[in-house]
This record gives C-alpha cells, structure tokens and sequence, in this order.
C-alpha cells in the first residue's frame, strides 16, 4: 500500500509548520539521547514531555513529520540525508570495554 499523505492525521498542516514541528522534535531528541533529561516538544497547541526511556516515541513521532513532509521514498531519503543525526549512546556494556581498552594501552 502506498504512503498517502493526505489521508494522515497530518494532512492539511502547512508544510512550514510541518517543517517547524519537525525542527524541534529533532532538537529535543538530540537534547534527550546528549543530555539523558526529560524534554518537552510542543506543537499545534500542545505540549508532550519526553523521557530518556520514552525516546523511541519521540523518534515514531520524526519519522511521522518526515514520511508527510516526504511521502515519496526518494524525497524520504533526501530529507533523512540532510537532518542532522546527535550521536548515539553507548551501551554501559561498550563504555566498559572501551574504558578498559583505553587503559590497556
């Protein structure tokens, strides 16, 4: 089935806005995986608070602005190209092994 971008919840929201909500949901996301606290994304008239452990709905709602700003795929990959991307945590797994590597040498 293919994506229709005028049959989401989303349609009819004027793409500068799209692009706005977009914008700050990146932001708090990058602010949520740097900073582990909890962020606040608000948009149309409301306001969800985000915690570390509530990052993945926050990367749902990303990708949902994304898909409506770019419903064609190769839109989509243009659009994933040009957004910036916080680094991803390590694991305390990998920390540890990395700390241990570092001080072997």
């Amino acid at each position: 089935m293919l994506f229709d971008p005028n049959k989401t919840i989303l349609a009819g929201v004027p793409t500068a806005t799209l692009r706005q909500w977009l914008a700050a949901a990146q932001n708090a996301y990058a602010d949520l995986m740097t900073g582990r606290k909890p962020v606040t994304v608000s948009y149309d008239g409301k306001s969800v608070t985000y915690k570390p452990a509530e990052a993945i709905s926050l990367a749902d709602w990303i990708v949902t602005l994304q898909r409506q700003l770019a419903p064609d795929q190769a839109d989509l990959d243009e659009l994933m190209a040009s957004a910036p991307r916080p680094p991803l945590p390590l694991a305390p797994e990998t920390k540890r092994k990395s700390l241990a590597s570092m001080l072997a040498r």
